[in-house]
């Protein structure tokens, strides 16, 4: 019999690892939070932390992946994977 090959991750948000198909369904900083596990109200204000800079943004706003978000004072790691384990 052949090996079952398991789809890779290539996102993890917190402590979330997503597959590609997952990731494609996230469309907003909102849609990330929501991933992670928080309730997100409308135009709350999210920190997106950069390898050189900080941005504040709206949650309603698009997704781009940096370093880390924080939400309601809480730090949420995000970062790329590329398939690995």
């Amino acid at each position: 019999m052949g090996a079952v090959c398991a789809k890779p991750y290539v996102v993890q948000i917190g402590d979330k690892k997503l597959t590609l198909e997952q990731f494609r369904r996230i469309h907003t900083c909102a849609d990330a939070l929501k991933v992670a596990g928080y309730t997100v109200d409308v135009n709350e204000p999210v920190h997106i932390w950069g390898p050189k800079r900080r941005d504040m943004v709206h949650v309603n706003e698009p997704f781009k992946i940096r370093n880390m978000m924080i939400y309601k004072g809480e730090s949420i790691y995000v970062a790329t994977l590329y398939g690995k384990e």
